[in-house]
């Protein structure tokens, strides 16, 4: 196997820290890492970035653990553990899905509706910090930016 030269060293570096993904992905930690630390001085410390992924997935009427997994791209085994979590925590509830007697939907609870509230806030005021950060116009661009690329 022949070394690799310093140009090459160099070149894999900057795209491991430099590509849209990566950035994007480290923007994505960072202000999410700003919520939880809100959520947690709002009362809600038990709640980490992985039940986030939990939550951000259950529609307000409840969902099937199947489809939060399928939304979440995570296996359904780890879905359950992360609603346990949740469930032990007094966020979300499972009830018997009436369609299938071998499933169950994922719901909120009161505290778990309280949160989602104030993660709706939140979000607010990430967009304010960001506009004091990049500004309105920049916000404003990257957002219509991103719905491009994610669009089909």
């Amino acid at each position: 196997m022949s070394e690799w030269n310093e140009e090459f060293l160099a070149a894999l570096t900057k795209v491991r820290q430099e590509n849209i993904a990566r950035l994007l992905i480290r923007s994505f930690r960072v202000l999410e890492e700003r919520i939880l630390q809100r959520l947690s001085e709002l009362g809600h410390a038990e709640i980490r970035m992985v039940h986030l992924t939990l939550l951000r997935n259950i529609d307000l009427e409840g969902t099937r653990i199947t489809d939060i997994a399928d939304r979440a791209q995570l296996t359904k085994q780890a879905i359950g553990q992360l609603t346990k979590q949740c469930e032990e925590a007094g966020y979300v509830y499972r009830v018997p899905d009436p369609t299938d007697g071998r499933a169950s939907i994922v719901r909120f609870t009161e505290k778990g509706r309280t949160l989602m509230l104030q993660v709706v806030e939140l979000w607010s005021w990430i967009d304010e910090e960001l506009v004091r950060q990049i500004g309105e116009r920049r916000l404003a661009t990257l957002k219509s930016t991103l719905r491009m690329i994610v669009q089909p």
